[in-house]
């Protein structure tokens, strides 16, 4: 297959609040599209959002590597096998030197088009078996109370995961707030934590034991190091998961850090085919992958849903419940989460599903 034709379009979504990320403070949410036609009019689009605040490249950056893709790639042959997500990409993309969002972008793109071509979806493309159904993890932060009428109201809408934002307040409060969530969304819900690296070692540690009777899945990155993260694991009982962590390190070091419990794969920061190769890696040491949203518009969750659909035999709980944060989300109808889960056969194909009265396409120079 050839690649014919290659468009770029970019996006700014208000949001309904503002959004903190680090240090940065978002009143809306920019990215590009990346439009890949073949031959024969088939369609594949990708999302390349990074994250202010979070992701190490700029708009900027992006919008100028997408234009060099959108100025090189015509013409260009498919390489063979892409789909298997075990090197391929790197092999075909990797002298351009892309970014993370970047590569994503162009990754996604690329399998929604053969996807298209076969007329089978992207979970398709990837997995003889996807799974049909998967749970959707409740993000909570904010004020105490504004987290608690959170839970409460989300818990009584089916969800079965939570996860909470810690680090940010003096610890008793933390300590305290978690003891109110877990009583709020009773026992049989799971309770995971992010402290994005807000803490010292003995603020972790001191927190951690506090929390203790709280049955938390798992934390995110409690300190501010990998070799502190060693430390903590060493010193704690807690299931901990890797994040941040995961842009400083390679898939083959998963296996260094013992008692790990999940691997937190946040495409944008990675590209499609690293967060694959961190979930096989993350699997045979027994630790989950868990696919988690950049705040990505629709179309990208689409994409995050289709590859969490193939990564887990079980039902883990995937981190896309972000879309509150958008007045509008690139899609003309609602995203399908229902009930707290979305189902594989509720997802449109992007490209059936886009309000391109949102895109504005960029100049070509």
């Amino acid at each position: 297959m050839k690649i014919s034709g290659v468009s770029v379009f970019s996006y700014a979504l208000p949001l309904t609040k503002p959004l903190t990320v680090g240090r940065e403070k978002l009143s809306e949410r920019r990215g590009f599209i990346l439009e890949l036609r073949d031959e024969r009019g088939n369609v594949g689009l990708g999302e390349a959002a990074p994250l202010p605040g979070f992701s190490r490249e700029s708009a900027n950056t992006v919008r100028g590597q997408l234009k060099t893709l959108r100025s090189q790639l015509p013409g260009s042959d498919i390489p063979h096998d892409l789909e298997n997500l075990s090197g391929q990409f790197e092999d075909w993309l990797g002298w351009y030197g892309l970014a993370p969002s970047t590569r994503c972008a162009i990754e996604t793109a690329t399998l929604d088009l053969l996807a298209a071509e076969q007329r089978i979806t992207l979970s398709r493309l990837i997995s003889d078996a996807p799974r049909p159904r998967m749970s959707v993890t409740a993000l909570l932060s904010g004020a105490r109370s504004e987290v608690i009428d959170r839970a409460k109201a989300l818990r009584a809408k089916e969800f079965i995961a939570f996860k909470l934002k810690v680090g940010r307040l003096p610890l008793s409060e933390e300590i305290e707030l978690v003891h109110s969530v877990r009583r709020e969304i009773g026992d049989e819900a799971l309770l995971r934590l992010d402290a994005n690296r807000g803490w010292s070692l003995d603020e972790a540690l001191a927190f951690a034991s506090q929390v203790a009777a709280c049955a938390i899945d798992f934390i995110e990155e409690p300190v501010a190091s990998i070799a502190q993260l060693g430390q903590f694991i060493e010193k704690t009982d807690m299931s901990v998961a890797l994040d941040e962590s995961l842009q400083e390190i390679s898939p083959d070091d998963i296996s260094a850090i013992p008692h790990v419990g999940a691997v937190v794969l946040k495409p944008t920061l990675l590209g499609f085919e690293r967060a694959v190769q961190f979930s096989r890696a993350a699997a045979e040491t027994g630790a989950v992958a868990v696919v988690s949203s950049s705040f990505e518009s629709a179309l990208g969750l689409t994409a995050l849903a289709h590859i969490a659909a193939c990564l887990n035999r079980i039902d883990v709980p995937i981190g896309l419940g972000t879309l509150e944060w958008f007045d509008s989300n690139l899609y003309l109808e609602p995203f399908p989460i229902k009930n707290g889960a979305i189902r594989l056969a509720d997802l449109p194909r992007s490209i059936d599903a886009i309000d391109r009265s949102l895109l504005t396409e960029t100049a070509r120079e």
